[in-house]
């Protein structure tokens, strides 16, 4: 899929189609799992490929929206999504205890 764009870059989009169910996202919900660029291939527009290939991908096969979830500590991202269109739905807390 994607991962053709340049084989000599570093890069990686994994798609993961979520259950066909309606839920606050639409039908057919589809998540970008991470987009990981090369250091020196950032800022070359390879990213912003790379989604677009996930949203065309996501279009064919019929769904309605597409998400990404990316982590607080990566504010250098939230830009790049925001400008590609995407919107902040939500931020939440992680917690977890040491048993």
């Amino acid at each position: 899929m994607a991962h053709d764009l340049r084989p000599d870059l570093d890069q990686f989009l994994p798609q993961r189609r979520q259950r066909p169910v309606t839920n606050c996202f639409g039908q057919y919900p589809l998540e970008i799992a991470g987009l990981v660029v090369a250091k020196a291939a950032q800022r070359s527009g390879i990213g912003s490929r790379l989604v677009g290939e996930a949203e065309r991908w996501a279009r064919g096969i019929g769904a309605e929206f597409i998400s990404v979830r990316s982590n607080i500590n990566r504010a250098e991202s939230h830009p790049f999504y925001q400008k590609l269109g995407y919107e902040l739905k939500k931020t939440q807390q992680a917690y977890r205890k040491r048993l």
